[in-house]
């Protein structure tokens, strides 16, 4: 993900996805997907990822992620994130959030959660790029 913001003048949380909502109803109806894990080099989608902020919930909404994960076999994984607010305030976003529940979608859905620290995040999302073991010259 890029660390830039190219035009912040144009950046505002979620503006599309409210007009969506209120201005089409539920006739229209979509997903926001979250992110998308992709090879640098030769730009295959490597995982869908759907994340939230962990208040303890124990379910997550992913029904048509799940589908569309299913549908072009490409990994899916729901991440739960805790927040330190002080790390936030300050702009410190490797301290930003300091734990993580992941549980995985496709292929074979998981039942649990995995917890993890940030080591344990920064590791599993590496092994997902290390595991594609593309073939084009860094």
């Amino acid at each position: 993900m890029s660390r830039h913001i190219n035009h912040p003048e144009h950046f505002t949380h979620k503006v599309f996805n409210n007009w969506h909502r209120y201005a089409l109803g539920d006739a229209v109806t979509m997903i926001d997907i979250d992110g998308l894990e992709y090879c640098r080099r030769c730009r295959a989608p490597l995982a869908f990822l759907e994340t939230a902020q962990d208040i303890g919930q124990e379910v997550k909404p992913v029904t048509v992620l799940r589908t569309l994960a299913g549908q072009t076999d490409i990994p899916a994984y729901v991440i739960l994130f805790t927040v330190d607010e002080a790390a936030r305030a300050e702009e410190n976003w490797a301290a930003s959030c300091p734990g993580f529940r992941v549980r995985r979608l496709h292929p074979p859905p998981e039942t649990g959660w995995l917890v993890m620290d940030p080591d344990h995040m920064a590791t599993f999302l590496t092994d997902l790029h290390e595991a594609h073991g593309c073939r084009r010259a860094a």
